[in-house]
Formats: structure tokens, sequence, C-alpha cells
């Protein structure tokens, strides 16, 4: 059974429920920022030689991107550029284009479409 303090305060808690008032809720509990050290890299869970996740991550270095922005959806010039390199060098390490499309969420003919766009840049240059 209730005791007579414990009964007050239910009956606190109902009229302020039913008045529409709630208590204040409890502040949120303090986030901590991500350890950029101890980040998870997307890039190591791929399944691909050590040689190749080496050379993507110089890639990805090189244009100040993560592999995120591989998989993502922009289509800023720079990021555009960015993804043609890195199917080429998945491409040029004997990766099939479905499963470059697989790893880079991507349809196969997109990939095509864009290994053609680099062959036309080796091309121009020669």
């Amino acid at each position: 059974m209730m005791g007579l303090e414990q009964q007050r305060a239910h009956y606190r808690a109902v009229r302020a429920r039913i008045a529409g008032t709630r208590p204040a809720p409890p502040p949120p509990a303090p986030q901590r920022a991500p350890d950029p050290q101890r980040a998870p890299d997307p890039v190591a869970r791929l399944p691909v030689s050590d040689r190749t996740r080496q050379s993507l991550r110089h890639v990805l270095a090189a244009y100040g991107a993560t592999w995120g922005d591989v998989t993502g959806p922009a289509h800023h010039a720079r990021t555009v550029t960015m993804r043609r390199a890195v199917y080429w060098l998945l491409h040029c390490n004997g990766f099939t284009l479905p499963r470059i499309g697989a790893l880079t969420h991507r349809d196969h003919t997109s990939i095509h479409h864009a290994l053609k766009k680099v062959n036309s840049w080796t091309r121009k240059q020669s």
C-alpha cells in the first residue's frame, strides 16, 4: 500500500499530466567527439587486397576525399573526376564492372561510361 507522501506525489503527477504540464526533461548526456585516430576506416573493410587498399588510400588522399565521397550522390566536377580515378584503379587491378559497381554503390553501366571517359582523357593527351 502507498504511503501518504507517495499518494500525494502520484496525484500531483496525474494532475500535471491532465493539465498538460510536464516536468522538464533531464539534460542530455554530453556527447564525446569522435577520436580521429579511432575513426573507422571504410577502406579497411573493403574486400580488396592490401596493395589495392593502399592505392585507394593514395588516390583518395590526392583528391582530399573519403570513401563516402566515392559512394555518395554528389556530382561536382572534382568528385566525379576522383570517382573515375577510383574506378580506373579498381579496373586496372582486375575488378569486373559489376564488382566495382557493387563496391561503389553504382550500376555497372555507370562504371563503363566512366571508364570510357577516362580512356578519352588518355587519348587526348597523346
